[in-house]
């Protein structure tokens, strides 16, 4: 079977400050270690200090999402994520963080009916989606967006993808969502009408390859 995490199979180092190096989940030591280090965040979720609790959450996203699948969250870990991902009132960056570590390897399908249309797109990233009718809708919609939706993540070491990588992210979500290249054709329209030379790779590049 594919690896649910296929997503993150990448290795970048776009800045010189060590905080933007990008660990792929394939290969990584780090990934193969979240099961030692996610418990160890736990502790850290209830620290008296909020500055002190809002980076052990970021922190409890990244490995999460590291994980995948194969590494069960703690329940503790699972109930401070969920608790953000699933709050509008919170900070949308930090529930982006959340949902994107959730999505790695849970079931956020719930989240494809937020208000929040970064939030349904994260969501949409989710392997347990793929089945879901309404996750090739919501990826369509966001590829479709006026506001570039590669502009939706905050520019900072995300969880775990680089600014400017949510569209490639959805078109590979996409493909995996599409039995037909037909069911495709409203996303390949959207990012054949945006889509520039050097981007072109990463996005319009694999929809080709799935129409043949």
């Amino acid at each position: 079977s594919p690896d649910p995490l296929e997503a993150f199979d990448l290795v970048c180092e776009y800045d010189p400050d060590p905080a933007y190096v990008l660990v792929g989940r394939i290969g990584s030591g780090c990934a193969r270690r979240a099961n030692v280090v996610l418990p160890l965040l736990v502790p850290w979720l209830q620290a008296p200090d909020p500055v002190e609790r809002r980076e052990a959450l970021y922190a409890t996203a990244c490995w999460a999402a590291l994980a995948g699948a194969d590494t069960p969250l703690p329940p503790a870990a699972f109930t401070a994520l969920r608790t953000v991902a699933i709050d509008d009132t919170a900070d949308l960056d930090t529930r982006v963080d959340c949902v994107l570590g959730l999505a790695a390897g849970t079931d956020s399908r719930d989240l494809l009916a937020d208000s929040s249309a970064v939030i349904r797109a994260c969501a949409a990233l989710a392997p347990a989606a793929a089945g879901d009718p309404r996750t090739l809708r919501v990826i369509t919609e966001a590829l479709a967006s006026t506001d570039d939706c590669d502009n939706w993540l905050r520019d900072q070491p995300p969880v775990p993808f680089g600014a400017g990588w949510l569209k490639s992210r959805l078109v590979h979500a996409a493909i995996r969502c599409a039995d037909r290249f037909e069911q495709l054709l409203p996303a390949a329209l959207s990012i054949a009408a945006t889509t520039v030379a050097w981007d072109a790779d990463r996005t319009w590049g694999p929809l080709l390859e799935a129409a043949f």
